[in-house]
């Protein structure tokens, strides 16, 4: 085995690291942010979305370390049976993936610029469909999904604007 794959194989581990340090510090230093109590009590305060976010950077960084440990610890013969064999199609399937990728981020920003116009729900309803749709491909995709959807709207509506006091944008409908 050459130097280059040696890299490799230790390159996700050693990301995994540099980011588990960082979600470290990050975390102890959403520890300082001050809390203001405001006119009344807030469900979520100023700490919140920052630890969320380091917890959640901590958790993905053990994981790119434990994938760094593992390949890392594969057998040599095991890594040569996956070169020997190379997928015909793979060339085909990255040029699907990164499609979709581009497509998710249209859909993203039509989601977040339609949302002025037709209101939370029924964006949030549509961007959940077509991203399914993208995603799952026809063949997967069930009707009884879109119970699924009105419920997953109605419902984060709700939290938003019952339990957080977020207003949301109603639209022209008004819903």
């Amino acid at each position: 085995m050459n130097q280059k794959d040696e890299r490799k194989k230790n390159s996700d581990f050693i990301s995994g690291s540099v980011l588990a340090v960082f979600s470290i510090l990050y975390l102890y230093f959403s520890g300082e942010i001050r809390i203001f109590k405001g006119i009344g009590a807030a469900p979520l305060d100023a700490r919140f979305f920052p630890r969320f976010l380091g917890g959640t950077l901590l958790l993905l960084s053990a994981a790119l370390m434990i994938r760094g440990l593992l390949a890392i610890k594969r057998k040599p013969s095991d890594q040569k049976s996956i070169e020997n064999n190379p997928n015909e199609n793979m060339h085909k399937i990255n040029k699907i993936a990164t499609a979709r990728v581009w497509l998710t981020g249209v859909l993203l920003f039509g989601y977040i610029a339609g949302m002025k116009y037709v209101g939370f729900l029924i964006s949030t309803f549509l961007f959940l469909v077509f991203e399914t749709y993208l995603l799952s491909g026809k063949k997967r995709f069930r009707i009884w999904f879109l119970v699924i959807y009105v419920a997953v709207s109605v419902a984060l509506d709700l939290i938003f604007v019952k339990v957080l006091n977020v207003m949301l944008p109603k639209g022209i409908v008004g819903f």
